[in-house]
Formats: structure tokens, sequence, C-alpha cells
């Protein structure tokens, strides 16, 4: 994936799911970032309680869901998805 990302040119990583792609990038400002994790949860959360349980995560991010849990509720709220990210980003 790294190696698609570069082919690119640029420091984008992408993961595709159904319709939906996923970019996360380093050189985002703190708003962007918290505004792209928001549309993110809109799209995902089906019920729209504002949170994402396993069965509202494509296929692709189920496999990461109990990394992703902190607390271990079954719910992946956004200060859950942002650290989740951060660490995937802190790995690259």
């Amino acid at each position: 994936m790294k190696a698609d990302a570069k082919k690119a040119g640029g420091n984008a990583e992408s993961m595709k799911s159904d319709q939906l792609e996923i970019k996360s990038s380093n050189t985002k400002k703190p708003d962007e970032r918290a505004e792209g994790l928001q549309t993110l949860i809109r799209q995902l959360d089906k019920n729209r309680d504002g949170k994402l349980s396993r069965e509202e995560l494509p296929p692709r991010m189920k496999e990461f869901a109990d990394r992703m849990d902190a607390n271990g509720d079954g719910i992946i709220n956004a200060r859950e998805l942002a650290a989740a990210i951060k660490r995937r980003e802190a790995k690259k």
C-alpha cells in the first residue's frame, strides 16, 4: 500500500472499502483531520448514533476493530478512531 502511495506521488495512504475511499495524510491540519474523521463516521454510521459498532465497519476495518476499540466497549468513537489512525501513521 505504501508503494502505491509513492507511485501516486504523495505521502498519503489509501484504504478502499466498497465505494468509500479513506485517505490519511501527515500534511493535514488538525481541523481538517477532525473534519475528515467526522465525515468518515457519518458515512459509516448506519444507525446515526455518532459511533461505529463492529457491524457498521467495512470488512477491511473489521480486522482492526479490537485494536481501535481502546476501552473494549464494542463501540469505536471519534477519539478512538483518531488514536488508531495516529498509531498507524506513526508506524510509517
